[in-house]
């Protein structure tokens, strides 16, 4: 039995060894200090599962961009060669969608390019000009003169 450098994800400890397999081949470690038996994937949202993460990941990718059903996420994955029910495509998506949008809305942004900016009133009548406000604490309140408009330059009536 080989000593690993993996941390255990109940006490933290880095000293663990090898302890055998799981049925998906996947290696058991254990804990020299807790004694406790763990995988790869103990302490992430994939533990528990069946099927490999990056199956999960592409299946909930595949039906929250594509707008694809259930049953096609699963008729392109047998396609593939990995049966899967599409009620299971189904908990996947329920269990793993928050996740994956919580992770990727730091990257998101506004469509126009008008995202984190605020327009003033402009020197000449109807006219705007942006302003990008920064996060300093003259500007941690709104004036009351700005608003948050994408149009530089307002439509006649």
């Amino acid at each position: 039995m080989s000593l690993a450098v993996v941390a255990c994800p109940n006490c933290g400890l880095a000293v663990t060894r090898k302890n055998g397999r799981d049925r998906q081949g996947r290696q058991f470690h254990q804990c020299l200090g807790c004694r406790r038996r763990f995988t790869a994937l103990t302490a992430t949202p994939f533990s528990g599962y069946r099927f490999p993460p990056d199956i999960i990941a592409i299946v909930v990718r595949w039906y929250l961009r594509y707008r694809l059903s259930y049953a096609d996420v699963a008729e392109l994955l047998a396609e593939r060669g990995v049966r899967v029910d599409p009620s299971t495509v189904f908990d996947w998506v329920r269990e793993f969608a928050p996740l994956y949008e919580a992770a990727a809305r730091p990257f998101r942004h506004g469509v126009g390019g008008c995202a984190g900016r605020l327009l003033q009133p402009g020197p000449d009548p109807g006219t705007h000009t942006s302003r990008v406000l920064e996060n300093h604490a003259g500007w941690s309140k709104r004036p009351a003169q700005v608003r948050p408009l994408c149009r530089q330059r307002r439509r006649p009536r």
